[in-house]
């Protein structure tokens, strides 16, 4: 846009006419980083809150030397253009994450209180069976070790390779004795 990357005249003091300038800058950036940031991957034109987020760090970048800006809600506007164009292009489900998320406590807490009965798919809960009784503990280990749902579970059909995880990569201490891979009885006992 032919600005210097840092505004060195945000410093220079007061002026009737910097925040017109800056929302027009900033604004006009913002249009740019839409129409050249390519997507996740190089596929396509990111999305509009990526671009978004380069307004936001040019902006933390001055505020951190001292220099704030005032503009972002005349730069929002141009930012609410950009997702309307967006979304009639895309599609509004094109504006969904579709990053993997780890579960967090509510959600576990939440799955954990589901009550006896429920129906899952093709099973019913209970949490007295060994399978519900597994299945809660590896949701906890998940979760406690932050494993994502890939790195636990296998897709149905593949085989597991020796970097997946597997009953063998636990150890467990029963009755103060470590055991690598303890029989079903022993578990069960």
């Amino acid at each position: 846009m032919g600005t210097t990357p840092l505004r060195s005249d945000l410093f220079s003091g007061p002026d009737a006419a910097a925040p017109h300038r800056e929302t027009d800058l900033l604004s006009g950036f913002l249009l740019l980083m839409a129409d050249t940031m390519t997507g996740r991957g190089g596929k396509g034109l990111a999305k509009p809150q990526s671009a978004f987020q380069m307004v936001l760090a040019v902006r933390r970048i001055h505020e951190r030397l001292g220099a704030r800006f005032e503009v972002l809600l005349g730069v929002r506007k141009a930012f609410d253009s950009i997702v309307k164009n967006f979304v009639r292009v895309n599609g509004a489900k094109a504006l969904v994450p579709r990053r993997k998320e780890p579960l967090d406590a509510p959600r576990l807490a939440r799955m954990f209180n589901l009550p006896n009965g429920t129906h899952l798919g093709t099973k019913t809960l209970d949490w007295n069976e060994p399978f519900w009784v597994a299945w809660r503990a590896l949701m906890s280990c998940g979760f406690a070790a932050a494993f994502r749902k890939a790195e636990m579970v296998l897709p149905t059909g593949e085989k597991p390779t020796r970097n997946d995880l597997t009953r063998a990569s636990v150890s467990w201490i029963i009755k103060g004795v470590k055991l690598a891979d303890p029989s079903d009885d022993v578990l069960r006992a």
